[in-house]
């Protein structure tokens, strides 16, 4: 790295909260592994800075870096960045306090061996372009915060991520907070996990759109994070396949897009559609909760719609599901199951020729299509909220009173009607369900266990689920013994000669995404399922 005054470093008088000292005046290539020290921060880069091929930049906890007008931080391929604060220390990316021009962006320029580069607990500010952009990088960001709200926050190119627990603000200007094209990366992983999304501004606007990735390669996870709301769609994937599990979508209305607003929206690209599991989630005032367009084919198992209306928006009409855009050729179709609908304007939009499933729904409407078991009986939710009661939630963690609304009453008709014997609607675990296990005390040594769910037929297409859709493979464990192999998901589990006593059984499963419940990867959300514990007594 260059440092332009060798002999007596550029004198720079910092003020940041409660932070005052000096630093020197960097800019161009680090050739050899480098830590930027807390205790000599800040640092001042007054050129870019460039990490360069087999070299770690390290920048410790508490560490604050001044970036100056059009400056980048850029880590080259075969570079990496490890920059990890702690909640109590966290790491700055800013604009010198005096400045009042912007500085550039966190460039990731990758490869097919580049390694990890780590950004956690870090502050981005007074960046004049995407905050942090990975083309074919790899890279993982935890707990970052940002206070430029009028620039992208993430461009994910043809990368492999992990983005875990970071807040994205409400935005100021037009733009997709998260941008990603080409896919993910060879080999890579592609999660999204427990982050919160803001608002997007009014217009033409998603808050995520992701293009490419699909099954049996690498495709994107979102598992239990938060939107509070959509002016187009809330999720927009373009030749993309995707695994949808656990999240909250709230506000999805359609202000200033040509086209429909959903939670969740997909179409084509270059020749490939979009397939996607939505499992276990929450929706709550929206358009649609889903829109599949031009052949796309989605599984809704497990969720629970609330207040589905167009109120709010511009659309002149609305439904839970949706299967066309104008101009746009319709989807492949849908298989819902185990859902529960409640307080919704309309079922179907835009069905003509889609194959469509209704099987084992609570909902307020008469399907005569395929499927069956359907029933209009009120779910009996623990607590029906006013819109204004959603519409100042600002954070992750205030978002979790939401699950606790949709839960069910005592004597609801949900209760262990839904798939694999479990309920229906979205408030349920992680992960797989067991079913079959004894209750109580038996005499009985042996049992038959079935793990869910994955389902197949339907219309749900092969080719974009090739072992179905939802859970295809599990392993399992009796009373904390060793772990099975690697079980197919139609294939039970078969107990015999139990000793007396008490017994359980936990399974973890294998998502349609290749993803295991339990993979350390996923943090608060790697999940072991746990049956019911039965006491078998037999007959001497």
């Amino acid at each position: 790295m260059k440092i332009h005054s060798p002999f007596s470093a550029v004198v720079f008088a910092a003020t940041l909260g409660t932070i005052s000292c000096v630093a020197a005046d960097l800019s161009g290539a680090v050739t050899t592994n480098t830590t930027w020290a807390a205790a000599k921060s800040p640092y001042l880069l007054t050129g870019s800075v460039t990490v360069s091929n087999g070299v770690t930049l390290t920048i410790e906890a508490g560490t604050t870096v001044f970036l100056g007008t059009n400056v980048n931080l850029i880590i080259d391929r075969g570079g990496r960045m490890l920059a990890e604060g702690t909640a109590a220390a966290p790491i700055r990316f800013t604009r010198p306090p005096t400045a009042t021009a912007s500085w550039g962006n966190i460039a990731l320029r990758g490869g097919p061996s580049s390694p990890e580069t780590r950004i956690a607990y870090a502050h981005i500010e007074g960046n004049r372009s995407t905050a942090i952009q990975s083309t074919d990088g790899t890279v993982f960001l935890s707990h970052l915060t940002f206070g430029t709200t009028d620039r992208p926050y993430l461009m994910l190119d043809r990368s492999s991520f992990l983005v875990q627990d970071c807040v994205f603000p409400s935005v100021t200007a037009r733009f997709e907070m998260i941008h990603a094209d080409g896919g993910i990366k060879a080999g890579g992983r592609a999660l999204f996990l427990r982050n919160f999304f803001g608002m997007p501004r009014a217009g033409y606007t998603d808050v995520i759109d992701f293009t490419g990735g699909n099954r049996p390669g690498p495709i994107v996870e979102f598992i239990n994070n938060v939107f509070v709301g959509a002016t187009d769609d809330i999720l927009d994937f373009d030749g993309t396949d995707a695994w949808i599990e656990g999240n909250v979508f709230l506000h999805a209305h359609r202000n200033g897009s040509p086209n429909s607003s959903s939670a969740v929206s997909g179409g084509t690209r270059n020749g490939l559609s979009s397939y996607f599991t939505v499992i276990g989630n929450i929706f709550y005032d929206v358009d649609q909760a889903a829109t599949a367009k031009e052949g796309n084919f989605y599984t809704l198992i497990n969720n629970t719609i609330v207040h589905q209306t167009r109120v709010g928006g511009v659309d002149s009409d609305a439904a839970v599901v949706n299967f066309a855009d104008p101009g746009a050729r319709e989807g492949a179709g849908m298989y819902l199951e185990g859902n529960i609908i409640y307080d919704a304007e309309k079922l179907a939009r835009n069905l003509k020729a889609a194959q469509v499933t209704f099987t084992n729904n609570l909902m307020p409407f008469t399907w005569s299509g395929p499927g069956g078991g359907n029933s209009e009986a009120d779910p009996l939710l623990k607590y029906l909220p006013q819109l204004s009661e959603t519409t100042n939630i600002t954070s992750w963690a205030g978002a979790q009173v939401v699950r606790d609304w949709f839960s069910l009453k005592p004597g609801s008709p949900a209760r262990g009607t839904g798939p694999n014997r479990r309920d229906r609607g979205g408030v349920r675990p992680l992960g797989v369900s067991i079913s079959g296990e004894p209750t109580g005390t038996t005499d009985q040594s042996a049992a038959t266990l079935v793990v869910g769910v994955n389902r197949k037929g339907s219309g749900i297409p092969e080719r974009g689920f090739p072992n179905g859709s939802g859970y295809t493979h599990y392993k399992w464990r009796l009373d904390g013994g060793p772990w099975s192999a690697e079980t197919q998901i139609d294939t039970p589990i078969a107990l015999a000669n139990l000793s007396n006593g008490q017994h359980s059984v936990e399974a973890v499963g294998k998502r349609d995404s290749g993803t295991y419940q339990n993979d350390p990867a996923l943090g608060p959300d790697a999940v072991v399922t746990r049956s019911r514990t039965w006491t078998v007594r037999t007959k001497e």
